[in-house]
This record gives structure tokens, sequence and C-alpha cells, in this order.
């Protein structure tokens, strides 16, 4: 859904006009709040001397992993506020967690899971009613919904979908 589908479906379940200056804060307001929840993930090279800290990137959350110019994961480095260090010189891979990156325009798609989307339009209405009443028990009620509905998004696509072993005891 782009940032106008979302804002329309939001206007829709309210039945008022929400405007698009408004909608747009409201739909980065949910992208920020939905946060580490996003599991957006990028990646880096970085060629270094060693030993020295490195820049890595400002909406770093986690580093994930790290391969060397062979492809081999390397374990042997510090991370600390956005930067790296490591012991040997060379080229690296980076695999790292960040923040999901606001929309500029109700025409963009915001770079979350599909199954946010209709997460954003329950945060946009729950904005438009809480904006108009700061005690209105809708909004409220639509708070609760959008956390639960990010919670249990976020559970469904961070589910581990390998075998699992189970150890019996006789």
């Amino acid at each position: 859904m782009t940032g106008r589908e979302i804002l329309e479906a939001a206007s829709s379940f309210v039945d008022e006009e929400i405007d698009e200056a408004d909608g747009l804060y409201a739909i980065n307001s949910a992208i920020a709040e939905i946060g580490d929840m996003a599991l957006i993930y990028d990646n880096i090279t970085i060629t270094t001397k060693g030993d020295r800290w490195e820049f890595v990137a400002d909406d770093l959350l986690s580093i994930v992993e790290i391969e060397d110019n062979h492809g081999n994961l390397i374990q042997n480095y510090r991370e600390r506020s956005g930067q790296v260090k490591f012991v040997y010189p060379g080229r690296y891979n980076i695999w790292y967690r960040r923040l999901p990156r606001p929309i500029e325009s109700l025409d963009d798609t915001p770079e979350l899971h599909a199954a946010y989307h209709p997460c954003l339009v329950t945060y946009l209405a729950y904005w438009f009613k809480k904006k108009d009443d700061d005690e209105n028990p809708d909004a409220n009620f639509l708070y609760e919904k959008f956390t639960v509905d990010v919670r249990r998004v976020f559970s469904q696509i961070n589910r581990k979908r390998t075998p699992v072993k189970v150890r019996v005891v006789r």
C-alpha cells in the first residue's frame, strides 16, 4: 500500500477526510513506533586498515553478521554506537538491522513488510481520533489494536521456520 492508499483507508474508516500533511506525519509516526519490529536488514562493505573504529551507518541497530572478502563469517570484531572495529585489515561485508525509513510523500510505499500495512491504517485512524478528542475511547481502542496487531505481525514474520529437534527421554 502507498501512503495515499493508507490515508484513503483510514479516512474511510473514520468517515472523514484526513488532511494529507497530517496523514504523512501520522504514517511516519507509526513507522517510527514499529521501529525495530519491522525487521529491516541492510548491508554495507567496508575496507579497513584494522585496529581502528569504522563508521557503519546512522540507522544501525545491531550487527547481524560479518563476512570477510572470502565469504567466511568472522567473530573477531567489536561493535559500539554504529561503529565497528576489526583486528585485521581487509574488506568486510556487514549485515545489520536498521530502523525503517520514513516515507517522503504519500505516493511512497513504506519499507515495511506488507503485513504491517493494515497496522498503519489503524494507527492513522487512532491518530485522527486522538487529535480530534484526547479522551476519545475509540482512539484508545484503536491504539491498543495497533500495538496488539504490530506484535502479532512481528511474531509471524520473526518465526523460525526450521525443523525443531525434540529430545525424547524414555
